[in-house]
């Protein structure tokens, strides 16, 4: 029974044992996705047994896997299968990558590159993947991207091109800038073009147009002329309306950024202002244009001219001042005790013996002058003399109440009748002031491509000058012209006979034929008339003035003219082509032709009346200055008459001593003291002024400025006109104030002075080159402005 209990355990035991080592064994291997195995799928593997795992293409490292106890397990968990990666494909010039598939650089990513902007990709595939082997395909291009070159616009230029030339084409980001041959034209468009990405201009080629202004529209104001566009650099005038001023001067000029000065009127306004030694009879404290307003002076005082004045553009006219009431030695022929003084104060008295008897008489200096009235009646010696011109009459006296004419030598005329008479023992002027005028002409209009002669410095009145072009050129139009007492005429034109013009202009309601070579004659349609030249010549390439052709109609009653008139009787009807002459009423002067001509309905331009200039004995003691002539009644002076002014013994004159009559007003000089002190000038805010008594500080627009020393400025017109605008003070203060200054060169020019804290000014319309002294109130200073044609010089003088 032991026995068989024993073998029955060791059967149990023997059948345990062999089911346990079953039991360890492991079953197929496991399988990865990207991994292989070359072991055969064997339904049993032994505990122990290592797989070798191979990674799959595209994939780098290992598997190991071991049968542990009837379980495959990692033999490693870092034995793995990853993607292979690729080494980096490099960026490429201009342009870049991106990863488009993928997370990293690795077996099966994409990407995908770019240019930069400017540029375009040169290569059949803009991708690469990342492969087994590396990257497919080839690294593609980045060229840069171009435009088409450019041609410069007509008229002008390309003034940067960088190293290119303009027939290559230009690449991304390249920048050319446009200008103007001329000053005269402008640039229409932009004045820069780039290159953009996409290979195009930014903008169009710009185009060079002629620099052109537009009629401005004034407020208040209107344009004189009838042009609605004007030229670079060309002047435009024009005039405010009844009770506005211009702000600036009447005149401005068309540059590239407009009209300069702009064209402003603003309302004329005049305040009530002190007067020295009097005041305003006012009952407010401003007035407009046209207003008139008294004032009164103190005792001993009178107003220098009229106690009324208006308040005009300029400011009050006449300027209301008060001068003390002073009496002037007549000039009589007497002996004068106290004799050292020209004119004496209110209430003086005085001593007189006339050289022609011996009895001694007494006046006083009264309110309404020498009370009583000193009279030396009898003869008068010789009369004054006169530049360029005698008194024919030989004689050792003169009666009272004798009448004579002065005449002038050859080649000078006589301004107005030059007639004086003997008063008492004096010189008086009856009508006009005696003055002989040279009759000449200054050098007469250039010719281009062409030459004149004789070529003198001046020319005397009825002198011929013959015009001779140069070769290849033609003479169009008088080879010869005189010298009037209006000046020269205009010069012929030289044809430049290889130039050829565009076809003629066609005229309405007329027919034109070719007479000539080059030259179109117009024939007018039965029943209209022509205006203008029936003959037109290409010259220069371009064709002469066209004529028009217009509807015969009669025209109304001719327009009237302010102190003129036409010289027959008006009719209410006049027939086409007829004409009429004006003419002025005495003293006042002709501006324009003389006759007007009825065409189509109107009348051709029609002239005016310029305003004569008056002139009092009251005048000339205002301002301590005397003529040669006495004046026993106001004198009145045509526009553009002279006067020649001088001063009592001791005196000197404000210069020029000789002033001319300009549109109704003529400026009187003053005589001063000649111990009136000047103190040294300088102009305001000058950088290089330093040590220098005198210089320069301004404002210019087109015009070059020079300095030859400290005091002198010298400016040159560039285009057209110039306009120039500085200011001047005294350095250190003085009591009085006195500036002298001489304008020693000057075409065309109007000189505006005004002192900085008055709104009133003095104007001088053409100067004469001499010298000109200004004073003025102390703590004070004055302001130039110069507009001028060409060239205008002035120099500024130290006076002690």
């Amino acid at each position: 029974m032991k026995l068989s209990e024993f073998v029955f355990l060791i059967t149990i035991f023997s059948s345990s044992t062999g089911e346990s080592a079953l039991n360890r064994n492991c079953g197929l291997p496991p399988k990865f996705e990207v991994a292989r195995t070359l072991i055969s799928d064997d339904d049993v593997h032994v505990h122990g047994t290592v797989i070798n795992y191979n990674c799959i293409v595209g994939y780098v490292g290992r598997i190991r896997q071991k049968c542990v106890d009837g379980t495959w397990r990692s033999v490693n968990p870092s034995f793995r299968c990853e993607l292979k990666p690729c080494t980096s494909p490099g960026d490429i010039p201009h342009g870049t990558f991106h990863l488009v598939e993928g997370e990293d650089l690795v077996f099966g990513a994409r990407i995908e590159y770019t240019c930069d902007e400017g540029y375009r990709m040169v290569g059949t595939k803009n991708y690469r993947i990342c492969e087994a082997d590396g990257w497919s395909g080839l690294v593609p291009y980045c060229e840069v991207v171009t435009c088409s070159p450019v041609e410069e616009p007509e008229n002008g230029k390309i003034v940067r091109s960088e190293q290119f030339g303009l027939e290559q084409n230009f690449p991304f980001g390249s920048v050319l800038q446009f200008e103007c041959n001329s000053a005269e034209l402008d640039i229409e468009g932009v004045k820069e073009i780039y290159c953009l990405a996409n290979g195009t201009w930014s903008n169009p080629v710009p185009k060079c147009k002629e620099f052109i202004c537009m009629e401005p529209a004034i407020e208040n104001g209107k344009v004189i002329g009838n042009k609605q566009i004007y030229k670079y650099s060309h002047v435009l005038q024009y005039q405010c309306n009844r009770n506005y001023r211009p702000e600036d001067i009447q005149l401005t000029t068309c540059t590239k950024f407009g009209w300069n000065p702009l064209p402003t009127c603003t309302p004329i306004i005049c305040t009530i202002i002190p007067i020295d030694d009097g005041k305003f009879q006012a009952t407010k404290w401003m007035y407009s244009h046209g207003e008139t307003v008294e004032y009164a002076c103190n005792t001993g005082y009178r107003p220098s001219s009229s106690n009324s004045v208006t308040c005009e553009a300029s400011g009050w006219f006449p300027n209301p001042s008060c001068v003390a009431i002073r009496c002037p030695l007549p000039n009589v022929n007497a002996r004068f005790e106290p004799y050292h003084s020209w004119y004496f104060s209110l209430e003086t008295t005085i001593a007189y013996t006339c050289r022609n008897s011996n009895s001694r008489k007494y006046s006083k200096c009264t309110l309404s002058g020498w009370a009583p009235q000193i009279k030396c009646p009898g003869p008068c010696s010789k009369p004054p003399n006169i530049e360029h011109g005698d008194f024919p009459y030989t004689r050792y006296s003169y009666h009272s109440d004798f009448m004579g004419n002065y005449r002038c030598s050859h080649n000078y005329r006589l301004q107005g009748s030059g007639q004086i008479k003997c008063i008492d023992g004096e010189w008086h002027i009856t009508d006009s002031i005696p003055a002989c005028i040279e009759q000449i002409c200054g050098k007469p209009p250039t010719l281009t491509n062409g030459r004149y002669s004789p070529d003198l410095a001046k020319y005397n009145e009825g002198t011929w000058v013959t015009y001779q072009c140069s070769r290849r050129f033609e003479l169009y139009g008088q080879n010869s012209v005189r010298c009037t007492s209006k000046g020269w005429p205009e010069a012929p034109v030289c044809i430049d006979r290889s130039l050829r013009c565009p076809p003629s202009p066609e005229v309405e309601n007329a027919d034109k034929y070719n007479s000539e070579a080059q030259t179109v004659t117009y024939q007018c349609h039965p029943g209209f008339e022509r205006e203008g030249s029936q003959k037109i010549k290409c010259i220069n390439g371009q064709w002469s003035a066209v004529p028009t052709c217009t509807y015969r109609e009669d025209c109304d009653r001719p327009p009237r003219i302010t102190n003129g008139d036409i010289e027959e009787l008006a009719r209410a009807l006049y027939q086409h082509g007829e004409t009429v002459t004006y003419r002025c009423q005495n003293s006042f002067v002709l501006d324009g032709p003389n006759q007007v001509r009825c065409s189509s309905g109107k009348w051709s331009a029609i002239p005016r009346c310029i305003s004569p200039c008056s002139m009092s004995g009251e005048d000339l003691e205002a301002n301590v200055v005397l003529l040669d002539w006495s004046l026993s009644k106001t004198v009145y002076l045509k526009h553009g008459d002279r006067v020649k002014f001088n001063c009592p013994s001791g005196l000197h004159i404000q210069g020029p001593a000789e002033r001319f009559c300009r549109n109704g007003k003529i400026e009187i000089p003053k005589c001063l003291n000649e111990n009136t002190f000047c103190s040294t000038y300088q102009y305001l805010e000058c950088p290089s002024c330093s040590g220098a008594e005198i210089c320069v500080q301004y404002h210019i627009q087109k015009v070059i400025p020079s300095q030859a020393d400290s005091s002198t400025l010298s400016l040159k017109a560039l285009n057209g006109i110039g306009n120039a605008a500085f200011k001047v003070q005294k350095t250190r203060k003085a009591r009085n104030n006195i500036l002298k200054f001489s304008i020693k060169e000057s075409t065309d020019a109007i000189v505006n002075v005004k002192y900085s804290d008055e709104q009133s000014s003095i104007a001088y319309n053409n100067p004469v080159t001499g010298d000109y002294c200004l004073t003025y109130p102390a703590d004070n200073s004055i302001i130039f402005n110069v507009t001028f044609s060409k060239i205008f010089k002035m120099t500024f003088k130290k006076m002690t």
